[in-house]
């Protein structure tokens, strides 16, 4: 698969396409390319032509020297071959997907978190709806705010819910499973079975007894392929195949992507190796902030790209920072921790082809992708799992797994354990209150002017909000964002609760103390009972705020906790009126 071409061969075209994809201006006093760019790409291209080879021979020495750890790597490199395994099953999908029609179901929501759940979203963003397909809705929040106001806009009687879980175990997805289930049973006697499908590993519980008997199918997705690597496995086609979407046109290009190696395309990279050593080597020279760079027919995959990245490479504090649908603002904002990589496709007008230039004038180092069309987009993640690979090797992380999630998740136990305690938070000083009532409140202006002052001397500020996915309250965060970005001049990123926790939430514990985190939470108006199950849905979602809160506290990171009161969207553009104020 690999050995297609010479060795001294596939060196001369890394080189040649590094040389062609980074046309970096040579003002780093500091950095190795200064005066000197093509002899730093030439170092790097041997050792870069090694770590491919032993990636695509799953030589899992490539990442750690400790034997057990070489042992989980190995299971965890199916990705590789998960191409070819899905092709050999894309049609039974289609057909199943249309006999679901058939059925009378017009109606998808898919229960899932981070890998489970972010390549069908970027599926279905990117791709839209089919004629005679069915509307799909992910559902990867606690807040029962949100969940009961998708319920208001569904039809229960014709919706089909598909249950994701790599382990059969997740939190949020055993609750919201719990939830629907007992919804639709009450709404047909009992009888939900046939609106319930699942996706999972062999042997979890979702699929074994009593769990499985209450699905209609259950789709075995590979037991060696990660959740952030399973785009092109049940877990990204099922729901592909419910959009409508052709999927050998989807998965076949990702095919030649592998089968490439170390063939690169005269105009670009394609397969992920050359963008791989770009990464590593960059993030080695103090420029780990990749800032993605997506015009509106791409910005969806910007999530995806932020999980596999972060969540594979943020630990042993390492870790590249990924910065996606970030504010607009002018190229000479940015300092200089900034890798830019753009992504078009071929089709697109160049709405992107200004900034770029603008960016590059000023010595950023840009990289620049095409996508040839929609269709390729399982090749250009299939592009970036290579590159995350290789990326992880060069950091000397292990890219398969995640030492810091399991913490969250503790975190959250533990507050579920104590729950009449649980929204009694302020008497300890752990979140200051942010109440409408108190708009001259002395004692919140002085805890965001000591955060901010801290905040900028940290390369990053994460804001992280446990609120409901809306609109409008998404869109009051977002004004929020930009005001702090352009008060600190860092990277301002954003993470919706518990939706980050699959997803950035391993940098933010594993990754380097370089960021500072803001935690906003509000109760929700609303709660959930969950089925078997001792706390409500409500309670979970603040047990994962505040668990959260406790972890990032654990890891000695600056947290500020602010818990909103009142009429949400008035509560944040309060909080984004003082953070604009001079004295803050």
């Amino acid at each position: 698969m690999y050995n297609q071409i010479s060795q001294s061969r596939r060196q001369n075209k890394i080189l040649d396409s590094l040389a062609t994809l980074v046309p970096i201006v040579n003002r780093y006093s500091s950095s190795p390319w200064n005066g000197a760019l093509q002899p730093f790409l030439a170092s790097i291209a041997p050792g870069l032509l090694k770590q491919a080879e032993q990636l695509f021979s799953k030589q899992a020495c490539l990442w750690s020297d400790d034997e057990d750890v070489q042992g989980k790597i190995m299971q965890r490199l199916g990705w590789l071959e998960a191409p070819w395994n899905s092709q050999k099953t894309a049609q039974r999908l289609e057909t199943w997907a249309g006999r679901m029609g058939e059925n009378g179901f017009s109606h998808v929501v898919l229960i899932g978190m981070g890998g489970s759940s972010l390549a069908p979203e970027v599926f279905r963003d990117c791709f839209g709806s089919h004629p005679g397909s069915f509307s799909l809705d992910v559902l990867d929040t606690t807040s029962p705010d949100a969940v009961s106001n998708l319920e208001q806009q569904i039809a229960l009687e014709r919706t089909l819910f598909v249950v994701a879980s790599k382990s059969g175990t997740t939190i949020e997805t055993d609750a919201l499973y719990r939830y629907f289930k007992s919804r639709v049973a009450q709404l047909k006697d009992g009888q939900a079975r046939d609106h319930f499908v699942a996706i999972t590993d062999p042997g979890t519980p979702l699929d074994t007894s009593p769990l499985k008997e209450n699905f209609s199918h259950i789709f075995h997705a590979p037991a060696d392929v990660g959740g952030r690597f399973s785009a092109l496995t049940p877990f990204g086609l099922v729901p592909a195949s419910l959009l409508g979407i052709n999927l050998g046109p989807l998965i076949n290009p990702a095919i030649k992507v592998i089968e490439g190696g170390a063939i690169i395309d005269q105009r670009r990279d394609h397969n992920g190796i050359v963008l791989g050593g770009l990464l590593g080597h960059l993030a080695l020279q103090k420029k780990s902030v990749l800032t993605l760079l997506l015009p509106t027919s791409l910005r969806p995959l910007g999530v995806w790209i932020e999980q596999l990245v972060c969540e594979s490479t943020g630990k042993k504090g390492k870790g590249i920072l990924v910065v996606q649908n970030e504010p607009e603002y002018p190229a000479d904002h940015y300092p200089d921790d900034r890798l830019f990589v753009s992504i078009t496709l071929e089709e697109d007008s160049p709405e992107l082809k200004e900034k770029v230039t603008a960016l590059k004038s000023l010595g950023h180092p840009v990289i620049e992708r095409t996508v040839k069309s929609l269709y390729h987009l399982g090749a250009e993640m299939v592009a970036w799992q290579i590159a995350t690979a290789l990326a992880g090797a060069i950091l000397g992380v292990n890219p398969f797994d995640e030492p810091n999630v399991a913490e969250a998740k503790q975190a959250t136990t533990n507050r579920l354990n104590n729950i009449n305690t649980l929204t009694d938070n302020v008497r300890s000083g752990d979140v200051t209150p942010l109440s409408l009532l108190q708009k001259e409140d002395n004692t919140l202006d002085l805890s965001l002017a000591g955060f901010i002052e801290k905040a900028k001397s940290t390369q990053y500020l994460a804001l992280l909000a446990y609120v409901p996915p809306s609109k409008e309250i998404y869109s009051s965060l977002i004004a929020l964002q930009t005001t702090l970005g352009r008060k600190l001049g860092s990277a301002v990123t954003l993470g919706i609760g518990p939706r980050y926790l699959h997803s950035t939430g391993q940098l933010h514990k594993g990754g380097a103390k370089e960021g500072c985190f803001m935690l906003l939470f509000a109760d929700p108006q609303s709660d959930l009972s969950i089925p078997e199950r001792s706390y409500t849905l409500k309670e979970l979602h603040l047990a994962q705020a505040l668990g959260d809160y406790d972890a990032l506290k654990g890891h000695q990171r600056s947290v500020l906790g602010l818990r909103l009161y009142g009429d949400l969207q008035q509560a944040l553009d309060q909080l984004s009126s003082k953070l604009g104020a001079r004295g803050i």
